[in-house]
Formats: C-alpha cells, sequence, structure tokens
C-alpha cells in the first residue's frame, strides 16, 4: 500500500523507519504547508516497507511518500480503558479550586468582613 502526500508541503519529521511495525492510525510523517502542520497517518496496520522522502523535502499532491506492507501487525499497544466521564483530570481540579477561591462562597471570611462593613454604614 503506498501512502501519497495529501498536499504540497514541507516533510518536517519521519516517525517510522523501514521494517518498523504500524498500528492504524499511528503517525508515519508529519508535514508543514502554510506553518500548519499535517499528520499523515497509517491508514492500516502493517510494516513499513520503504521511506522515499526525506525530511525537508517538499513533496507534490499525489506524491508517494511511503510504502506500507499491511496486515498481520498485532498491535502492542493496550487499548485506553474506558473514560469515567463523571472523573475530573487533575490539572482540572486544580483550575476548579483555583476558581473557587475567587468566588464569594470560596472567600467566606472576607464576605462577612464586607457585609459586617455595610451594616455598621447603614446605621
Amino acid at each position: 500500500m503506498e501512502i501519497s502526500a495529501p498536499l504540497a508541503a514541507l516533510v518536517v519529521a519521519i516517525e517510522v523507519a523501514p521494517g518498523s511495525p504500524v498500528d492504524a492510525g499511528q503517525t508515519l510523517i508529519v508535514l508543514e504547508s502554510m506553518k500548519i502542520e499535517h499528520v499523515v497517518s497509517a491508514p492500516v496496520a502493517g510494516v513499513v516497507d520503504r521511506i522515499m522522502v526525506v525530511v525537508g523535502e517538499v513533496t507534490a499532491p499525489g506524491q508517494i511518500m511511503l510504502a506500507l506492507a499491511p496486515g498481520g501487525i498485532a498491535s502492542a499497544a493496550v487499548p485506553p480503558a474506558a473514560a469515567d466521564p463523571a472523573a475530573i483530570r487533575p490539572d482540572l481540579a486544580e483550575v476548579v479550586a483555583r476558581h473557587v477561591e475567587t468566588l464569594d462562597s470560596g472567600r467566606t471570611a472576607a464576605v462577612e468582613r464586607h457585609h459586617a462593613r455595610g451594616r455598621r454604614t447603614a446605621r
């Protein structure tokens, strides 16, 4: 199976080598066009047969960049466990905690002082 360039672009990275086993969806080559990176992924699992481009080369649309021998490769990666929709990532939990500190509910002492000042001036 031949993998071709989807557009005219600069080859900025080749993520595999000849003989490398690849999974479907794995990044093969990274292209850059108009300052935007385009990832070329493996459409099927297989083994890289040949690479016909080098980093720094400018590809033409439809140019063959890589030959992939499909089939027979069992994925070495363990499929990710189903994500718990109620779980909060640690980085997001930190952001939420910092946000709560800016709300009245997170600043009860300051709110009480503010209300106490208001009661004194209202008399």
